[in-house]
């Protein structure tokens, strides 16, 4: 069930499906998790700035039962800020990454949880 969302002030982004599927990808690779579970989510155009500036930026979130923790998390936050690098154009010190690690019974799905 990972959810990786991403709200740009980035107003196009030409390859955006390439984009999705690299971060579809590299979010089932680091967490574990089939991809066919994954979700990614890509708003542009958000009215937004960071450090007092409108240079491109970003604020980006995964959420996912299991698979996060300090060592875990800096290393999909490498390769996903070099994803957004590539494909959106916003530099590593430009966008933040929440990590959100959801319990079993709080996650929605098929009209019941993820909760055995």
């Amino acid at each position: 069930m990972p959810i990786f969302r991403l709200e740009t002030n980035v107003s196009e982004v030409p390859k955006r499906d390439e984009f999705k599927s690299e971060v579809s990808a590299a979010v089932a690779k680091h967490l574990g998790k089939p991809e066919k579970f994954v979700q990614v989510i890509l708003v542009v155009g958000v009215d937004m700035i960071m450090g007092g500036t409108a240079d491109p930026c970003g604020s980006a979130s995964l959420a996912s039962i299991g698979g996060l923790g300090i060592e875990e998390n800096k290393k999909i936050s490498a390769d996903i800020s070099a994803v957004i690098e590539k494909h959106v154009g916003i530099k590593a010190d430009r966008c933040y990454i929440n990590f959100v690690d959801m319990a079993r019974a709080d996650v929605g799905f098929n009209g019941s949880t993820f909760h055995k």
